[in-house]
Formats: structure tokens, C-alpha cells, sequence
């Protein structure tokens, strides 16, 4: 059985294409009809590709608010050996991890996921990730 997630997947790859045959028939009758067609070709290009502008722009929209929940100040137990060690993940993709004025470690971040999963990854290690290894925390304060 197909998960939730793996629905949602589906759905999002059926709505681009469902959205992408208006705009491959326009570019077909530009192609065809030549010149007669190709002021009124671009008109309904440009009113074909609003839907899939929409579409896109809110996918990356819900993306963006999905990586928010998870900027703001972290308390790790297990860093390399160092007591009250706090990780800070910005809006902007940037993290610090610190020990009240020291800055220890400092990077980028990036948030990823796919229809049953989410991965932080801090760093430019990919096994570096939010939760696991040197970056287990145990409190989690959002900004």
C-alpha cells in the first residue's frame, strides 16, 4: 500500500504534467503555423505558463516554511566532548555551533525531503545531519 506521502508525490509530477500539454501545443502551433500565429502563440504561452508559475511558486513556498521549523537554538549532548554546546540554525542557511562567546563550528545548512522523509543537514558532510551523531540535542528552542 502506497503511503500518504507517495501520493502526494504523485499528484505534484500529475499537475506538471497536466500543466505542461497546454504549453508543448502552443510551442507545437509556433513551430506549425509560422508567422501567422505568432503574436497570438505568445499570448497563450504566457497564459499557459501561469498555472505551472503558481504550482511552482507554491511548492517552494510550503518548502520554505517546512525548513523554517526547524531554525533556532539547539542544545547538543554529544559534540565532540564539549559541555553545553548549542546549535544555531538561521533563516538564511547558515548555523553556528558555540559555547557561549566561542564560536566552535560555522557553516551552511540545508533542509531536504522527499515524500516520507526530511533530512537537516548541517555542514558540508552529508552524515552530518540534525538529530544524529555529534548534533543530538536534547531541547529545542524556535527562534
Amino acid at each position: 500500500m502506497a503511503s500518504f506521502g507517495s501520493i502526494g508525490e504523485f499528484f505534484s509530477i500529475f499537475f506538471y504534467c497536466i500543466f505542461s500539454i497546454p504549453v508543448i501545443w502552443i510551442l507545437l502551433l509556433l513551430i506549425l503555423r509560422g508567422r501567422e500565429y505568432f503574436e497570438k502563440g505568445l499570448i497563450h504561452l504566457l497564459f499557459a505558463l501561469i498555472p505551472i508559475s503558481l504550482f511552482t511558486y507554491f511548492n517552494y513556498s510550503k518548502n520554505i516554511n517546512e525548513q523554517n521549523e526547524y531554525v533556532g537554538k539547539y542544545h547538543l549532548t554529544n559534540y565532540e566532548n564539549v559541555r553545553d554546546a548549542y546549535l544555531i540554525l538561521k533563516p538564511d542557511n547558515t548555523y553556528i555551533v558555540s559555547k557561549k562567546q566561542h564560536v566552535l563550528e560555522k557553516g551552511e545548512w540545508n533542509y531536504d525531503h522527499g515524500s516520507d522523509y526530511w533530512i537537516v543537514t548541517i555542514g558540508e558532510y552529508e552524515y552530518d545531519q540534525l538529530g544524529i551523531g555529534k548534533f543530538e540535542y536534547d531541547t529545542f528552542n524556535k527562534k
